[in-house]
C-alpha cells in the first residue's frame, strides 16, 4: 500500500467536508434530490473554488477545506450556488454573450434567489441590496438576460466590484 500523501489526504478530507455540505443540502432542500446527486466531485488542483460543467463539481481540495474550517454553512451555499447554475442552464444559455458579463449576471440571479429562500443565510451588503433594489425588483422575474443587458450600460458600479459581491463558482 502507497504511503498517504499530503494532496491525497486533503482531496479524502474535501470530499468528505462536499458530502457533509451536499447531506445539509438534502435535509433543508428534499426537493432537489435528484439535482443533488447529479454531480460528481471531482478534485482539481489549482482551481480557486468550485466550478460545474453540468456533470462534475469540481473543487479545489485547499479551498473546500479552509471554507469548511472558517464557515461551513457557507460551503454548502456555495455548492448550491453551483447547482442553481446548472438547474437553470446558465452554462448553456450565454451564446454570443460577453462572458464575464454573463458570469456576473448569472451570479447576481442566483444569489439572489439564495437570498430570498434564507436556507443559508450571509449579511447583506450595501452593495448587493442596491442591486436588487436597482435592478431585480422592477423586473417580473429575475432572469440574467435583463441583468445582462443592464450591466452592459452600467457606469456606476465596476465590474470587479460586482463579480466579487456575487461571486459563487467558476
Amino acid at each position: 500500500m502507497a504511503p498517504l500523501t499530503q494532496t491525497r489526504w486533503e482531496e479524502e478530507k474535501a470530499a468528505q467536508a462536499l458530502e457533509l455540505a451536499r447531506t445539509e443540502l438534502y435535509m433543508k432542500l428534499r426537493h432537489l434530490d435528484c439535482a443533488l446527486s447529479g454531480l460528481t466531485p471531482r478534485p482539481v488542483q489549482g482551481l480557486r473554488g468550485i466550478a460545474v460543467d453540468g456533470v462534475h463539481l469540481d473543487y479545489s481540495p485547499a479551498w473546500v477545506l479552509e471554507l469548511f474550517r472558517h464557515n461551513p454553512v457557507y460551503l454548502s451555499r456555495t455548492y448550491l450556488h453551483a447547482l442553481f447554475h446548472c438547474l437553470f442552464r446558465h452554462l448553456w444559455l450565454r451564446g454570443p454573450r460577453q462572458p464575464q458579463l454573463w458570469n456576473i449576471a448569472c451570479d447576481i440571479v442566483v444569489e439572489h434567489l439564495l437570498d430570498q429562500l434564507q436556507v443559508f443565510p450571509r449579511p447583506m451588503a450595501l452593495l448587493r441590496t442596491q442591486i436588487y433594489s436597482q435592478v431585480l425588483e422592477p423586473l417580473p422575474l429575475a432572469a440574467p438576460g435583463p441583468v445582462y443587458r443592464w450591466l452592459a450600460t452600467q457606469t456606476q458600479y465596476p465590474l470587479d466590484q460586482l463579480a466579487r459581491e456575487f461571486y459563487g463558482d467558476d
